[in-house]
Order: C-alpha cells, then structure tokens, then sequence
C-alpha cells in the first residue's frame, strides 16, 4: 500500500509540474498572439487609413454609441462635428448613419479586421519559431559539449579541412579529398562482406589510373580485372589457371643468393599463425639450398626445380645437397627426421606444378626488373594484377602470396624517392598467407614511394594470419583507417579503441516535485567524464556508411559513400577470367620428368 501511495503521490506531481508548465506556456503563447492581433489592427489601420478619415470613422463610431445612450433615454442627442473647415452640431443619428462618416468606418472596420489576421499569423509563425528555438536551445543546453580529445564532424567539414592541401588530382574516399602527403602513410578499410570496400577501393583505383601511377593489385574477384586491365598499357597478370597469365620463374627473382631464403619461405608455405614448426623451418632451408644451387649451376629452368621437389631420393639429395646447411638434414642417424622434411616438400611440388611452362616467344616478367624499370617510363605505368580465382584458389594462395613477398621485397629495393608512387591495393589481405616483407614494406616504404591500401573484415583475421602483435603494428601503420558496418564485438571494440576518447561535460536535468504549494521547479547540473568519441555500438552501420579517421590531428568524420563514380565508369571492358590450358603448365611434364630423372645427382657448387 505504502509503495502504490508514493507511486500516486509521484504520479500526481509530475502531473502538476507538466499542467503548470502548459499553463504557463500557453499563457504566454495567448498573450503573444493577442499583441500581435492588436499590433497587426494597428498597424494596418495606420498604413491603409488617411488622417482624415480616420477622424471621420471615430466620429462616426462615437455618434452609434450617443444613438444607443438617445434611444436609452428615449430623445436624440446631438454632437459637434467638423466638416471641412467648419465646425457644427448635428443629430448623432444623422451623422452614425450618413454615407459621408459611414464609408470611412467600413474602412476602418475592414483595416482591423484583415490586420488582425495577419497579426495573428505573424504570431502564429513567431510561436513556431520561439518553440524551434527553444527546442534547439533545449538540446544544446542539455547536450553533452566536448571538451577536448577526439572530436567527431561531418564530411562536409572534413572535406573543408583537407581541401587546402589537396589538389585536383588528389585521390578521395567519399566526398572527402586525402592529401597526397599522407598517401605513403598507407590505408586501412575495415568492414564486412557488402559494407562499402570495394566501392572505396575503386573510387581510389579511379584517380590512381587517371594519374598515371603503377600498382599492385590483388583481386578477389575479378571486379578490378574486369574494369581496370588493359594490355595495351603492359599490364600483366599473374594467375596459374588464367590464360593471360605471364611466364615466371622464382629463378628470376634471385640476383643474389641470400634471395632463395624469401622464395623458399613461400614456397613451403605456414602451417598455422606461428611458423614455429622445426620441421616447416627445415624444409624451407633444404628448398633455398636447391634453389641456390639449381641457380649456381645455371640450371634455372622449373623442371629442374620440380625433379628435385618431387623426384630426387634422399640420397640423390644427400649427394646433391651434401655441402650446403642442409646437410645434417641427411644424416645416417636422421632418418625420421629427413622423411619428415621430405615429407614438407610436396607443398612446394604442389605449388610450382600449377605454374606455366617458359614459351620460347613470351616475354619473362620478373618483379625486381619490372619495379626497377617503372621509373624509366614514359606515360601510363602499367599494372600487375594477382586476381584470385575460388575454384582454385587453395592451390593459388601460396603462389600469390609469394608474389606479394616479391613485389614487396623488390620496393624495398629501389633508391629512396619520396615522389615516387607505387601502390599496393590489396583486397581482403587476411585470405593470403602471411606476406613477411609487407610487415616491413608499411613501416619502411614511404621512403620509396610505396602506398599501400589494405582491407579485412574482422580483427580476428588479422590476428589468426600475423600474430597479435605483427597485426597491430602493421594497422597502426596504416595512418588512414575508414571503420565500415563490422560484426564482431571485438573488432568494433579496436575501432571504438582506435579512434580515441574525448573529454565531455555532461548535463543533467533533475525535476523538483511540489509538495504542498511549493512551486515545482527543473535544476540542471553538469560534470565532466572520459568516454569513445564513437561507442562500439554506433560502428553497427548502414551499407556505404563509415567513419574516416585521417593522421596528423584531423577530426574522425562520419562519411556516406557513393557508387555515382562505379556508374560513371560503365560496363566491364574485359574478362574477369579467361580458363587457361592445363597443357601449357609445369603439371602436364609431371610424368615426363618423373620418366626422364636420372638415377644419380651430381653435386653442384654451392
């Protein structure tokens, strides 16, 4: 009963404090209309009246009001009126009713009338805007006000604060323009499967080719291929099972033999998140060691290389390899040891049977020499794109992420040239086996004109493929970060974490309750706390909706993209697979060089 007696009580003076408030709103909404009735009837008598019929309307109302005090008192009264220049007395009937007074009162009647409308919609309109700006001023004043920290804007006035830095040619995400000094800072684009990536990535591949700059690009799924490749322009394509593909050789990428160690490391690929595996590590010894020596005896040719993978027995091997820091691998006491290190080699024989046989008329490509040379050439540089096929992608990715560590180790290269721009779009990156130099390439390749556009769609990616540590110091490298619509708590928690805290001053509205006469009243008070400038739950966006966060002390921006540039571009103009013959890969001379292999080795340099 007590509890249902407060509830009552409570009940019954919000009920009092919100009648009160009405009360006292509508009193002063009821008055403001009422002056400006007032004022409007004024007014409009004032503008519309002349002076003299002015007079003549009042006389003829003050002579209506001695008509009915005379037929009170049952006789006619009489009044001084002027007319003209002369001043006489007649009957207040003769005057209340004489065309000569009565036009100019219907006037002033009429002038009333319609001044009062229009004063009554001017206090209308001004009741509207009281209430519009009470309303605004209601929530400013109990809004939370930042004080310092992160602060969050909109895109319109990112845009204003990178425009002055920004040039025509500058790329964009969104209506936003990115300066081209934070280019080789690198891009991060977080989000899930149809958040807005591929809508970035190609906004920015849009300006990069209308530049003219050279880039990298793996495709997931022939989208870039389809609308971006262009042969005439030298673009290569590197891709096993696509007839487009270009002849190359790991061979071609070593110049010195220290090269072999990065080749071999992604010939025999991981096994997991760490590569701690004594046997992963000792079978990519034994594949540089064949690599170097198939290289010193300028035997270089994939043939070779897959007999030694796949053919040659322990200890054809053993005879081979017998100097090199592979030999203890074959010793007599080894024997488990050495099957499981030969046993690790078919993962490189898999690898190396998908690529394409040298073509006595193809040109070879070589990452070292095609970076090397962009420098050199005249007009548009071309691309290389490294597109991922899902029918075959599990037997690919090793091979694709080979070539990632080759582009990346040949920028790193090149002399330092902070004018120089190399890109690296790499779409869902966290699908590739893990890229050891590319952990290098964003921290060291601004130096050398490398600008690197990474996406994923969920932190646990990044970590299951690097390692905790690796994946958060190559994000942190990636100065420009856009946070799309992400699923996962944790990942929106490292975003929300990522983008920053800021310093608020919170206000607090608190109603007083009457008791008794007391007039109740509304107190605000404010304190200050720490909390995200954007909260986990606010990255739970709509498509093509995101947070922009850019270096240097710029505010986060909540960004809207578009697809206006997609529809610009039209149709593809090219295929985005074209089936390659399995006749013209190393696979269709499997049994041929099984057939040919000779019984013994003979020991090369090493």
């Amino acid at each position: 009963m007590i509890q249902g007696h407060d509830f009552t009580s409570r009940s019954h003076s919000l009920w009092r404090m919100r009648m009160a408030h009405l009360q006292q709103r509508f009193r002063f909404f009821w008055q403001l209309v009422l002056g400006c009735s007032l004022f409007g009837s004024a007014l409009a008598a004032q503008f519309f009246m002349p002076p003299r019929g002015t007079l003549l309307a009042f006389q003829c109302l003050g002579a209506r009001g001695l008509v009915l005090l005379g037929d009170m008192a049952g006789r006619e009264l009489r009044m001084n009126v002027t007319i003209g220049v002369y001043k006489t007395q007649l009957y207040a009937r003769t005057v209340a009713y004489s065309e000569y007074w009565l036009r100019p009162y219907d006037l002033l009647l009429d002038c009333l009338f319609w001044g009062a409308w229009a004063g009554l919609a001017l206090g209308l309109l001004v009741i509207w805007l009281i209430q519009r700006n009470m309303s605004s001023q209601g929530e400013q004043t109990l809004g939370d006000r930042v004080l310092g920290g992160t602060r969050v804007i909109g895109e319109t006035a990112l845009a204003a604060h990178t425009a002055p830095r920004a040039d025509p040619a500058s790329l964009a995400i969104g209506p936003v323009p990115i300066p081209r000094g934070i280019e080789t800072r690198h891009f991060a684009f977080l989000g899930t499967t149809g958040s807005g990536k591929t809508t970035a990535l190609r906004q920015m591949l849009d300006r990069i080719e209308a530049r003219g700059e050279p880039a990298l690009v793996y495709d997931t799924s022939g989208e870039f291929i389809a609308h971006y490749y262009r042969p005439e322009r030298g673009d290569v394509i590197l891709n096993p099972f696509d007839a487009r593909c270009a002849f190359w050789s790991p061979f071609d990428e070593i110049s010195h033999p220290a090269d072999a160690d990065r080749i071999a490391r992604q010939l025999v690929s991981e096994t997991g998140s760490q590569d701690d595996d004594v046997w992963l590590e000792t079978s990519r010894i034994l594949v540089a060691n064949m690599l170097r020596s198939l290289w010193a005896e300028k035997n270089c040719n994939l043939e070779a290389l897959l007999e030694a993978l796949q053919v040659k027995s322990k200890e054809q091997l053993k005879h081979w390899l017998g100097h090199t820091s592979s030999a203890r691998t074959f010793a007599d006491d080894a024997d488990r040891a050495t099957g499981s290190v030969l046993f690790m080699l078919a993962k490189a024989a898999n690898l190396i049977q998908f690529l394409r046989v040298e073509d006595g008329g193809a040109e070879r490509f070589a990452f070292r020499d095609f970076i090397a040379g962009l420098d050199n050439r005249e007009g548009a540089k071309p691309w290389i794109f490294v597109p991922r096929k899902e029918d075959y992608f599990e037997a690919a990715k090793p091979l694709m992420a080979c070539w990632l560590e080759c582009a990346a180790s040949a920028v790193l290269g090149l002399s330092a040239s902070p004018e120089r721009r190399i890109w690296f779009v790499l779409d869902e990156l966290a699908d590739v086996p893990r890229v050891e130099n590319l952990a290098r390439l964003l921290p060291e390749g601004r130096k050398f004109g490398a600008a690197i556009v990474l996406t994923f769609q969920a932190l646990g990616q990044m970590r299951n493929r690097y390692g905790a540590n690796i994946a958060e110091a190559m994000l942190a490298c990636c100065n420009t970060k856009l946070f799309l619509h992400t699923v996962d708590r944790e990942t929106r928690q490292w975003a929300s974490q990522t983008i920053g805290d800021c310093e608020i001053e919170m206000r607090v509205a608190t109603d007083t309750l009457s008791i008794g006469n007391e007039v109740p009243r509304t107190t605000i008070a404010t304190q200050r706390a720490f909390r995200a400038a954007v909260l986990e739950s606010e990255l739970r966006l709509a498509p093509h909706q995101g947070y922009l966060l850019l270096p240097d002390g710029l505010p986060v921006a909540r960004i809207a993209l578009t697809a206006d540039h997609i529809r610009a571009r039209g149709a593809a103009s090219q295929p985005a697979f074209v089936a390659g013959d399995p006749a013209g890969t190393l696979w269709s001379r499997v049994s041929e060089i099984a057939r040919n292999a000779a019984p013994d080795a003979k020991p090369g340099p090493v």
